[in-house]
This record gives C-alpha cells, sequence and structure tokens, in this order.
C-alpha cells in the first residue's frame, strides 16, 4: 500500500518500511491489525523526503520506522531485534526516540534479546565487511539502514512521536552481492530480469545472494514475531488512548 493509496487517511501510527520485500512481512504480522497505516517509502532519504512529509502533516499519532537493518557488531546474528534508543545521520545528528513508547514496547518483548545501541542511516549501502568495520569505527553505531534518521527528521519536525525497530538481515561479515543492488528499484521494488542479467554476468554471486535470503528469512521471523507479541504496544503511542 503506498502513500498515494492513502492520501486521504488519517491513521493513528504509521508503519513506513522501505522495500515491497518488508511490506510483506509486515503485513504477514498482526501489527497492522490494530488500525494503523502501512506505507512503502521506497529506499534511501530522497524516498523519505517525497512521501512521507504528505502523511506526516496530518499528524498522525506516531511514526514507526520498521524492516530490516545491517548489523555493524559482531555480536548481532541475523534475525537480532533493534530498538534503538537514538538514531545518528551521517551529519553526525543525533535523533532520540520516544522513550517511554519504547519501553512499552521491550515489556512487551520480554524474553527477546533486544539491542539498544544506536543506528546509523546513510546514503549509499554498506555491502562489504569492510565498509560495515570503518562505519561502525568511525560512528560507534551497532547497526545500519538507509532511511530513518530521515524519518527521525521528520517525525521531529512535526513533533510526532517516533520509533525504530528493526532486525538484522545482512550480519556484519556478510558481503550484499551487487546483484542484489541492482535489482532493487529506488521504490523497493525487485527487477527480476535485472536480477537474472546480473547473475549471469556475476555468477559468483549465487552463494552470496543465497545467504543473504536465509539471513532475510530470519529478520522477517523475527519482524514477524515482535509485531505479533507487541502490536498493540506498537499501535499505542500514548498508552490513554483506547484502540
Amino acid at each position: 500500500m503506498s502513500a498515494a493509496d492513502n492520501h486521504d487517511a488519517r491513521p493513528l501510527v504509521v508503519f513506513a518500511v522501505a522495500t515491497a520485500a518488508e511490506r510483506r512481512v509486515v503485513e504477514r504480522s498482526d501489527i497492522t491489525a490494530h488500525g494503523a497505516l502501512l506505507v512503502q517509502t521506497g529506499i534511501g532519504a530522497d524516498r523519505i523526503r517525497a512521501t512521507m512529509p504528505d502523511i506526516l502533516h496530518r499528524r498522525p499519532a506516531g511514526l514507526v520506522s520498521i524492516g530490516v537493518a545491517g548489523g555493524l557488531s559482531a555480536g548481532l546474528k541475523p534475525g537480532a531485534v533493534l530498538l534503538p534508543r537514538k538514531i545518528l545521520a551521517e551529519t553526525g545528528e543525533r535523533f532520540p526516540v520516544t522513550m517511554p513508547w519504547r519501553d512499552r514496547v521491550c515489556a512487551d518483548l520480554a524474553g527477546t534479546p533486544i539491542e539498544s545501541g544506536e543506528l546509523i542511516s546513510v546514503a549509499h549501502a554498506a555491502c562489504t565487511p569492510a565498509d560495515k568495520r570503518i562505519l561502525a569505527e568511525q560512528s560507534g553505531a551497532v547497526a545500519v539502514d538507509m532511511e530513518s534518521a530521515e524519518l527521525a527528521r521528520l517525525a521531529r519536525r512535526h513533533a510526532i512521536p517516533f520509533l525504530v525497530i528493526r532486525a538484522v538481515a545482512d550480519p556484519w561479515n556478510t558481503r550484499i552481492p551487487a546483484a542484489a543492488g541492482q535489482a532493487l528499484t529506488v521504490d523497493g521494488a525487485i527487477r527480476w530480469t535485472a536480477l537474472l542479467t546480473a547473475l549471469l554476468r556475476q555468477p559468483a554471486d549465487v552463494g552470496a545472494l543465497l545467504r543473504l535470503g536465509i539471513a532475510f528469512r530470519s529478520a522477517a521471523r523475527a519482524l514477524d514475531a515482535c509485531g505479533r507479541q507487541a502490536g498493540k504496544s506498537l499501535c499505542r503511542p500514548d498508552p490513554t488512548c483506547l484502540l
């Protein structure tokens, strides 16, 4: 479901995902059963700026950046759940999430290991273990994505409660093959012809792509479990709000 499809909607909470694959994961969970709106923004800050202000100026009750992330810490395996306290931009800006909201979600996820360290958002994907190691050393972040900082910036501008929940899909020692990047459009859809063409040119990427797919499934299972366990809290930034 796109932002344009819901131009007139006034959702209680907006869940923003970047890609079609992430959207399908969230749709399968119980998160949106509580009356929230799921928006596929596309990849990166530019797509966030293009799709989200139209919705955020309507002042929804909250904004959640949800989906997958890359791990920058050796302790984060595929499927590790991230609920960072702060989001770091490449500019050096830090955006705190809404802590009372985060704390209630964490309480609902009791028994699930939660990583609280900073997540950094970057303009260009960290595709190799070397890229991730350098990014971790320079930023101190434990994970990376391409959208959360811009979402946090917009949420702050519109005075909207903000939360990030992500799961690790590519750990620190995993290479993202070039075929994966070439197959994704900026809107977050997969171009299957482009993927097959890239793999024919670089057949060695097949193994890396399969490993990435297995890791993504671990992340998908983790997000699904979080949605089913903490869906009501995720959709209730204000605990006095009745759904």
